[in-house]
């Protein structure tokens, strides 16, 4: 009796686990089928970058795209803003699902000095005024030129920027994605604070008098006209710093990073 008591329970079990599995199963099977066929994205964004908004029927469809590697914005209840290139666009309308394209926001904004959002060529204007106005404790330098030849603008606030003096020196980078371009206008006020307070202000002119304080407000700028993360090679800046190499502290001189993964790059 033990025995048949003991073989029931197992049976029982067996039954259980068994139909726990097929449950899971046709859950798993409902699920696929409630998401419409979605392809993975394109690969790298070159070229043209349309902005749209995408509704869901189902929070698993969201999900779903995520995972397959589109640049979501935000989300807002069952929408979501979506950078997309052309390529990508088309297989977004190949899903079904209700979206519009709507503007980028460095299109639809009146560009202006302080109190606006800036494009390159009225962040080089306004970099260049600070410049001229402020000879005794300003610099304006490129680091170089971006993808689409653009200049990477950086700019040194000292007491004497001619002079590699012994001192602190601190840098300010902003607006490595190309799509978030409040760091550049908070670079641009921090500018015109330390510029116009100076020999006003003590605090402000000990910071100036002490220190070497260099200021990059846009980091990507073509990123910026394409309204876009990542830059004209569709890579995202912040996931390719090079890596550290030998005994230095501060020295990169490796390889650009995978941007999946943090490693290094070898293909």
């Amino acid at each position: 009796m033990k025995w048949l008591n003991g073989a029931k329970i197992s049976f029982v079990l067996v039954g259980l686990i068994v139909a726990s599995s097929m449950a899971y199963a046709l859950g798993q099977a409902d699920d696929k089928n409630s998401v419409s066929g979605i392809s993975s994205a394109a690969g790298p964004r070159l070229g043209k970058i349309v902005v749209v908004e995408v509704t869901f029927p189902v929070r698993d469809a969201l999900d779903e795209l995520a995972r397959s590697g589109y640049d979501i914005s935000n989300v807002q209840g069952n929408v979501a803003t979506i950078y997309a290139s052309l390529e990508e666009l088309e297989l977004l309308k190949e899903t079904g699902y209700p979206l519009h394209e709507i503007e980028p926001w460095a299109r639809g904004f009146e560009l202006m000095a302080l109190g606006g959002y800036h494009n390159y060529d009225t962040l080089t204007d306004e970099l260049n005024i600070y410049a001229e106005a402020y000879p005794e404790i300003c610099r304006l330098y490129t680091l170089g030129q971006s993808v689409q030849g653009r200049e990477l603008w950086a700019v040194l606030i000292s007491d004497n920027p001619d002079d590699d003096e012994d001192e602190p020196e601190f840098k300010y980078v902003s607006t490595i994605h190309g799509n978030e371009p409040e760091g550049t206008e908070m670079c641009l006020y921090f500018i015109d604070l330390l510029l116009t307070e100076y020999g006003t202000d003590e605090r402000i002119t000990n910071l100036v008098d002490s220190t070497a304080i260099w200021i990059v407000p846009l980091m990507n700028p073509d990123g910026l006209a394409l309204g876009t993360r990542k830059n004209a090679n569709g890579i995202d800046l912040n996931r390719n710093f090079p890596l550290l190499t030998g005994n230095s502290l501060n020295i990169f001189t490796g390889e650009p990073l995978n941007e999946v993964s943090r490693r290094c790059n070898t293909s």
